[in-house]
């Protein structure tokens, strides 16, 4: 009887060695590599959700997403065990250039002005030497499809 017990102890012990075991080296290999998938995932959806608004909606909506898409990214630069670093800002400063490009189809110069040096300063934080107003005007309407702003009612 003794024997059967001190057999049966040490199974129950060597299953809950192992089950910590367990979850401790699946969080390792399996959990944190998710939590970077998923935050990649989200920066991707932000992105394609913002592109085809830009590509295809209203000012208003477009704006919004172009917004939203920002600040997912910042928010997700700001992780560092993510390492986005200048990619994000770069992915940032095209985003800014699109809503630059947007505001002025939509008669808002100042607004313009302010989102395309926003573009030029996250550019220089992602590594572009000599980032330009130009350079972001240019490369953005040969990727994207310039919008054209509608007139009211239509």
């Amino acid at each position: 009887m003794k024997k059967a017990l001190r057999v049966a102890g040490l199974l129950l012990v060597g299953a809950v060695i192992g089950l910590v075991g367990g979850i401790y080296l699946g969080y390792a290999y399996v959990g944190r590599p998710m939590q970077a998938w998923h935050a990649l995932a989200t920066a991707a959806w932000a992105g394609n959700i913002a592109q085809h608004q830009y590509e295809n909606a209203g000012y208003t909506e477009a704006r919004e997403a172009l917004l939203h898409y920002i600040k997912v990214m910042k928010d997700l630069s700001s992780r560092p065990e993510l390492e986005l670093g200048r990619p994000a800002h770069t992915d940032m400063g095209l985003a800014y250039t699109r809503l630059a490009l947007l505001s002025e189809a939509n008669g808002n110069a100042t607004e313009a002005h302010e989102f395309m040096q926003r573009a030029v300063d996250e550019a220089r934080l992602g590594g572009r030497k000599e980032p330009s107003e130009e350079k972001h005007r240019s490369f953005v309407e040969r990727i994207y499809r310039p919008r054209v702003a509608k007139p009211p009612g239509a």
